[in-house]
């Protein structure tokens, strides 16, 4: 009881450090990193999430669409800011991400996957963030494609306990028949062609101008 108690109060004092106002296509963020990311007007504004991630980490995630009259997602952004919890001293690292790619003069780790959802919930631990996203979707009566590609970008800041994380997906059934024909068959990876313009899509989608 004492630790759920520390938790909700860790969760109250972080509050403010990662608020994020969305005002029609932008997003503005106080803290880090401070600045506005916007979203193509394309992309529809479905909500925001706000809870802590497995007991450590505090988060807020904000979620836009492009869909079907009927609601089937075609494709996504989903903003995520992250930060570890005064009671841990944990960091994050994704030095083993394929890229360093420059998004709004700024540094981010990247990489391309192709996501098979059914065989990945399995995977998930309860209450992850992916878990978070799609109970979102489906609250406003959304539905996204079993397999998608996603581009994941992320952001640290100078001590590694907050990040910034950009979340481009895409229903794979807009570029191929088989989703297999992404995949390298020797190293098991999307191919880097199909990366390569996985991430020029995503990149062409937001504008960020933060700090």
């Amino acid at each position: 009881m004492r630790r759920v108690i520390w938790i909700l109060l860790a969760s109250f004092l972080v509050c403010d450090a990662l608020a994020g106002e969305v005002r029609g296509a932008t997003l503005t963020s106080s803290a880090f990193p401070v600045g506005t990311i916007s979203i193509d007007a394309k992309y529809r504004y479905v909500g925001r999430d706000e809870f802590i991630l497995y007991g450590v980490a505090r988060c807020e995630l904000h979620v836009w669409v492009d869909a079907t009259p009927e609601r089937q997602v075609r494709r996504l952004y989903w903003v995520q800011f992250e930060q570890y919890l005064p009671d841990n001293n944990h960091t994050y690292n994704y030095s083993d991400q394929p890229w360093l790619v420059n998004v709004g003069g700024h540094e981010f780790w990247g990489g391309a996957s192709l996501l098979d959802l059914e065989q990945e919930k399995v995977k998930w631990r309860p209450g992850s963030d992916y878990e978070h996203v799609l109970r979102l979707l489906e609250g406003h009566g959304y539905r996204l494609a079993a397999e998608v590609l996603e581009l994941a970008l992320f952001r640290l800041d100078p001590t590694a306990r907050k990040e910034l994380m950009i979340i481009y997906i895409e229903d794979v059934r807009a570029h191929v028949r088989q989703p297999a024909d992404l995949v390298d068959r020797k190293t098991g990876n999307v191919r880097y062609d199909a990366a390569a313009k996985l991430r020029e899509r995503g990149l062409s989608g937001l504008q960020v101008k933060m700090r």
